[in-house]
């Protein structure tokens, strides 16, 4: 794993690129021109004849039309069983049945017992390592992280890390690292004053606001700070955090310290994908949610909505049109994430796990890297109506708990030899 140093340097390398000018290099030494170099004069040996060239040539030709045979051949195969499936659903729908068309369509149905579309919700943190967990167990794996870096060399640095990432309430993480800087820089501006250079454990301000938040105990230690025991203000012994003496040497690693937990950021989880590529038979099978992606759990959310049933029907009439917005959006706050499938018009899906609250730019981002042409302009549809505004959330789109997009180019053209997604994302498609 790497270590906290790491974390800061990155940091400090995406600083300099924004600030850098676009004609230079972050590494480039720009004060002084670097002196030409006088190379040797080599003698230049001897290249490959005509001939050699020509039939070069001809080989890596042959090895170019070969590989495209091959890839071709699979792609046909890849949209010759998607047509082959939507074929045969229309015509099990078509087709006439004892029941009729609805106990034809049942039929159809019960011969595909739906599955999970996707096995859970999972997360990974790239600073860490290329393990995809669940959210407890990633969130655990931070920890364990920075537990094992508060050991090392760069503990104080790790502190500010473990301050903003181990505890989650903000406006206390902002309190924490606001009353530290107070204590800081009243120990930077009077050096020579011991009531500054010295906490009591036990003052309320300090128990309320820096105490008892992860990693705060490790920064003091770190920044000099010892614990000792001394008289309190009643005469009895109390534990309080001393700095027992003050010099330069002291005064730089304090400042830097404090720079560091001023600039710190919290070490968040990313959401996975979990992206998937599906034929549609697979897509129809494949439609139940994992719990993950609920508030509540699937049981709960059922019983709620069969106790509610009756309730609703009953007060329909009598609610206003506020009333009934309001109980819409506390209907679609109950999801946390949803599942956005794309149909591409050679009936292939593309399957991935969003939160509720990311942006349609997310999925056009999602989408864009799968692209076989990533930067030719694209539609998405969603009930006939195409999805334009790429900052409105997927709640407020009401893209959720589980949704099909139709993806078009913006500008079609005939159908070519060339998939609509990589061939690195084709290679994917289950059930091939």
């Amino acid at each position: 794993m790497p270590s906290i140093k790491e974390f800061f340097k990155k940091k400090a390398a995406d600083i300099r690129f924004k600030s850098a000018g676009a004609a230079h290099k972050l590494t480039e030494a720009r004060s002084r021109p670097v002196p030409a170099r006088t190379e040797p004069v080599k003698r230049e040996a001897s290249g490959p004849s005509d001939a050699q060239i020509a039939a070069g040539s001809a080989a890596l030709a042959r090895l170019e039309k070969l590989n495209k045979q091959d890839y071709n051949r699979s792609l046909n195969a890849i949209r010759a069983q998607a047509r082959k499936e939507i074929e045969e659903e229309r015509k099990q729908l078509s087709e006439p049945s004892s029941e009729g068309a609805v106990g034809n369509l049942q039929s159809v149905k019960a011969a595909l017992p739906s599955q999970l579309a996707t096995s859970g919700v999972f997360y990974t943190c790239p600073m860490i390592g290329p393990q995809v967990l669940p959210r407890k167990e990633i969130d655990q794996l931070i920890r364990d992280y920075l537990r094992e870096q508060l050991q090392g060399e760069d503990a104080g640095l790790t502190a500010c890390v473990v301050i903003h990432t181990l505890n989650k309430n903000k406006e206390k993480v902002q309190n924490c690292v606001d009353t530290i800087n107070r204590i800081l820089e009243n120990v930077i501006q009077h050096p020579t004053e011991e009531k500054y250079r010295k906490i009591r454990v036990m003052s309320t301000a300090f128990q309320e606001k820096v105490y008892y938040m992860e990693g705060s105990k490790e920064f003091l230690m770190a920044a000099g700070f010892q614990l000792v025991q001394l008289p309190g203000p009643d005469g009895n012994e109390e534990d309080y955090y001393v700095l027992m003496d003050f010099d330069e040497g002291k005064k730089e690693n304090i400042m830097m310290l404090r720079e560091a937990l001023n600039d710190a950021e919290a070490i968040r989880p990313e959401l996975d994908r979990s992206l998937r590529v599906l034929f549609p038979a697979d897509a129809r099978r494949k439609t139940e949610l994992p719990d993950e992606f609920y508030d509540l759990t699937a049981e709960e959310l059922k019983k709620e909505q069969e106790l509610r049933k009756h309730v609703v029907e009953q007060e329909l009439m009598l609610r206003t049109k506020a009333m009934r917005e309001r109980e819409a959006q506390r209907e679609k706050r109950k999801y946390r994430y949803t599942l956005i499938r794309i149909r591409f018009p050679d009936e292939i899906i593309l399957q991935g796990t969003f939160k509720v609250n990311e942006k349609l730019r997310d999925v056009t981002s999602f989408i864009q890297e799968a692209l076989e042409e990533p930067l030719r302009p694209f539609v998405l549809s969603f009930s006939g109506k195409k999805l334009v505004d790429q900052d409105v959330s997927l709640l407020d789109l009401e893209l959720i708990p589980s949704v099909t997009l139709h993806f078009n180019w913006d500008q079609p053209c005939a159908e070519s030899e060339t998939s609509f997604l990589k061939e690195t994302i084709l290679a994917l498609l289950e059930n091939v």
